[in-house]
């Protein structure tokens, strides 16, 4: 089953965005814990304390979310 703005696209290029996605885009089995990061081609993210941020080290754009809201940058 898919669901409209369940998860964010960031490209090499761009802004992020919010897309339709399936629950195949899920993996639960190793979440990062609260100052891990993990990098991914060009994507970058660390999670900080209740929020997780996103970059592109190509373009600079990401995100920051946290339970009760979201930034693109």
């Amino acid at each position: 089953m898919a669901d409209w703005g369940g998860a964010i696209k960031l490209n090499r290029t761009g802004k992020p965005r919010f897309i339709c996605a399936g629950d195949t885009a899920l993996n639960d089995k190793n979440p990062l814990r609260t100052g891990q990061a993990i990098e991914s081609a060009h994507v970058f993210c660390r999670v900080g304390s209740g929020s997780v941020r996103c970059h592109s080290r190509e373009s600079k754009h990401g995100f920051v979310l946290d339970r009760r809201s979201y930034r693109f940058f």
